[in-house]
């Protein structure tokens, strides 16, 4: 959110690597302010790799399993003052590029297989911040947090990655200083 931050720097590629959907833990509605910012420092491209946020739950148990491990995720977050991570469709990503300047060269969807380290490293984050829950709360979501991991190791064991989901990546180059866009502050 510093404006002075890289003052007069340029580069001529940035990746934001799941920058933006990360952005709300730190600075708060700060998204798309974040790709106007970053506006006059790109020269030639600018890549975003982004996490498309989850949906419902279909019938699958990977799709479940995520969705729980995910929900835990951020209800340990929240029950410790912290803010979860906010992620952003592409869709939105694309519009908001467009909007701050960018055109977009290229853009393109991955399936999404995660393993153990996955949920060793999301369920981790429970382990850390329940002990910063309320006292009440810490036994029923320790017992909660094992349940879920031991069934997710389980259906791991068993058949591989979980697959549910789909990252993206866009490639976006801006539009030269003489084609009108949108101010940052909008």
């Amino acid at each position: 959110m510093d404006e002075h931050l890289l003052n007069d720097r340029t580069f001529d590629v940035v990746l934001l690597d799941y920058l933006v959907g990360a952005v709300d833990r730190f600075a708060p509605y700060y998204q798309s302010r974040l790709l106007g910012r970053l506006r006059r420092h790109v020269k030639e491209r600018v890549y975003v790799i982004g996490l498309e946020p989850y949906g419902d739950a279909d019938a699958s148990l990977d799709s479940q399993l995520i969705t729980r491990i995910a929900n835990l995720r951020d209800a340990c977050h929240l029950l410790t003052q912290d803010r979860p991570h906010r992620e952003y469709p592409r869709w939105w990503m694309v519009e908001e590029l467009q909007r701050r300047g960018y055109q977009i060269v290229s853009q393109r969807s991955f399936p999404i297989q995660y393993g153990r380290s996955f949920v060793e490293e999301e369920l981790n984050v429970c382990r850390r911040a329940i002990s910063r829950a309320p006292k009440d709360l810490q036994k029923a979501l320790s017992l909660h947090e094992k349940k879920l991991r031991d069934e997710a190791f389980k259906h791991i064991n068993r058949g591989g990655a979980l697959s549910w989901g789909s990252d993206y990546v866009i490639e976006a180059a801006p539009f030269p200083k003489s084609v009108d866009c949108e101010p940052e502050e909008s």
